[in-house]
């Protein structure tokens, strides 16, 4: 991981900057940190919805 994808997700999970705010910040292009942040996104979405499957798996109670 680049020394800017580090700052980049700091930005943006603790401040709440978006790409644009995020690359004009950090030197580096839209593109670039606009693709990088959907795909941090895109895997913690796929995270989360695999915790809630566990979390809602079905409950058998065996007497």
């Amino acid at each position: 991981m680049a020394d800017w994808h580090k700052e980049a997700l700091r930005l943006h999970t603790e401040q709440g900057l978006g790409a644009r705010r995020i690359s004009d910040e950090l030197g580096e292009s839209f593109s670039a940190v606009n693709s990088y942040l959907y795909r941090w996104r895109k895997k913690n979405r796929k995270n989360e919805e695999m915790k809630d499957d566990a979390v809602n798996l079905p409950y058998s109670k065996s007497d």
